[in-house]
């Protein structure tokens, strides 16, 4: 668990993954991120990249940002738990959720991101 609550995943999924409770919204949100394999990388080259990954797969949407380790790649999930949610579909969405982003890393053919290969 981190400092702000969240909860870091690092093993039995396929990427390292946040997990962050919104109690006053009812609302579990997955976090998963990549940064550059360089600081000196353009972040116009992440936004192309991340224009090229919401356009091929509509199941997860990509982010950019910058940081202080150069552009990161980065997705959200929004799962509401208003209604209950079994543990047993908590955890399908969460690896749902890495599998989509791992998708993302794997189009990655220019090595702009910082990942293990897979």
């Amino acid at each position: 668990i981190e400092k702000n609550d969240d909860v870091y995943i690092s093993t039995g999924l396929l990427v390292p993954t946040w997990t962050r409770v919104i109690k006053d919204k009812l609302k579990i949100i997955f976090i998963a991120q990549s940064y550059s394999a360089s600081t000196s990388t353009p972040i116009d080259r992440f936004h192309e990249f991340r224009d090229e990954l919401n356009r091929k797969l509509n199941y997860i949407q990509f982010h950019t940002r910058e940081s202080k380790l150069g552009p990161v790649l980065y997705a959200r999930h929004e799962l509401s738990y208003a209604s209950g949610l079994p543990s047993r579909m908590f955890m399908r969405a969460m690896r749902t959720f890495a599998q989509n982003f791992e998708s993302g890393i794997r189009l990655d053919v220019n090595e702009l991101l910082k990942t293990k290969k897979m």
